[in-house]
């Protein structure tokens, strides 16, 4: 046989190594070797004698298995990768919600999409201890993103009195937690572009306190909130106190479910008539002291707590999987409300369970684990421990 296998794969390797591979292996799974039925070890240099005299193989098969060998570990390189062109494609097709009026906005999106995978990539590429991804918010500048987590900063001297509760606590607690294994966490909503992340942030805290104190797991509404709770701080789509968000829930007595009240991402007129069908009371809310923690910790371990955190960053934006440590991300700038639910470790790193309001398609199926207790930073990575709230 003459070994055209070479001749194939250079017409073109990406097309043709498949059927080169395939053409080569149905030749060689011809070849039969042939061993003598007994060998006489007399000596060493008998032996390879011996056994060079009996095994017959062509000097064509040889080059060919060697070939197919060389081929096979370089296949992976061989088989082309996408295109960021067929890679947009494809994202188009998975998250086909963009309106393109004209050529021009395709090509500006295009170009952003671009510059975010050259992002993606490198930052793949290097030894972290989290990934990003090309996900929904993949054709957004880091600007527009920001423009969806609006949050009005509460100055931390407004809320004078702290509470307590777990300084002295003398319980032990589990080196790791999740609510959502309790049967305590609502389903991951999607506030889509409008900045009610207080109003998610609050109402997520609630249901799980409901969870835990009644047995009955329920959705409520953040409609509620966004349409009725605007005589206070809050400011609906345009940004939120935690505070504010459960001092409204105390003094209007409860919440109503989110099928009887059901978001629509912007502001409304209070349905009176569907507020009076209350489903879900709290007594209070209380904020652990900040910058701990060891005394946040405890509270989790309580209950699931809300809390506010910088969001703004590209690698938040992108976040995939893992555990989130960016350096450069703000400890004191808040600007998102999310909903701790839970704790752990990994690999001698400990973390945070974030439940966030973004929808299943962002982050790791809608949640993402922070970096907890990092080496001189005491107000938590991403401000985490600045602002911790929870109901009672």
């Amino acid at each position: 046989m003459h070994c055209r296998l070479a001749r194939c794969v250079s017409l073109n390797p990406n097309i043709m190594l498949p059927l080169c591979l395939s053409y080569l292996v149905s030749y060689l799974m011809t070849f039969t070797p042939t061993f003598p039925s007994s060998i006489k070890l007399q000596n060493k240099q008998g032996t390879i004698i011996t056994l060079i005299h009996n095994f017959t193989m062509s000097t064509n098969t040889i080059a060919c298995m060697f070939l197919f060998f060389f081929l096979i570990s370089k296949s992976s390189s061989l088989i082309a990768k996408p295109t960021v062109e067929e890679r947009y494609k494809n994202w188009l097709v998975q998250y086909g919600r963009r309106s393109h009026n004209n050529t021009l906005e395709m090509e500006n999106r295009f170009a952003i999409y671009k510059s975010n995978v050259e992002l993606i990539d490198d930052f793949n590429s290097q030894n972290h201890s989290f990934s990003l991804t090309d996900n929904k918010f993949a054709d957004m500048t880091n600007e527009e993103f920001k423009a969806m987590n609006v949050f009005n900063i509460e100055k931390q001297d407004e809320i004078k009195e702290y509470y307590e509760d777990f300084i002295n606590d003398p319980h032990v607690l589990p080196s790791n937690l999740d609510w959502r294994k309790k049967g305590a966490v609502v389903d991951v909503k999607n506030q889509g572009p409008c900045g009610s992340c207080w109003a998610f942030s609050a109402v997520g805290a609630v249901e799980s306190l409901t969870k835990i104190k009644t047995g009955k797991l329920i959705s409520l509404s953040e409609q509620e909130l966004l349409d009725c709770d605007v005589y206070g701080n809050d400011s609906g789509c345009f940004g939120g106190l935690l505070s504010s968000a459960y001092e409204f829930i105390v003094n209007h007595g409860s919440l109503t479910t989110s099928n009887n009240y059901p978001y629509t991402g912007k502001p409304g007129t209070c349905n009176k008539k569907q507020v009076a069908k209350k489903t879900a009371s709290i007594n209070g809310y209380k904020r652990v002291i900040p910058c701990n923690e060891s005394l946040l910790l405890r509270a989790v371990a309580n209950q699931p707590v809300s809390v506010a955190i910088t969001a703004s960053r590209s690698t938040f934006q992108l976040y995939s999987e893992g555990i989130y440590n960016d350096v450069r991300c703000s400890h004191d700038k808040p600007d998102h409300a999310v909903v701790i639910v839970g704790y752990g470790s990994s690999g001698g790193h400990d973390y945070w369970i974030v439940k966030n309001s973004w929808g299943h398609d962002w982050g790791d199926a809608g949640y993402i684990r922070i970096a907890r207790n990092v080496p001189n930073v005491k107000s938590g990575v991403c401000g985490i421990a600045t602002q911790p709230y929870y109901p009672y």
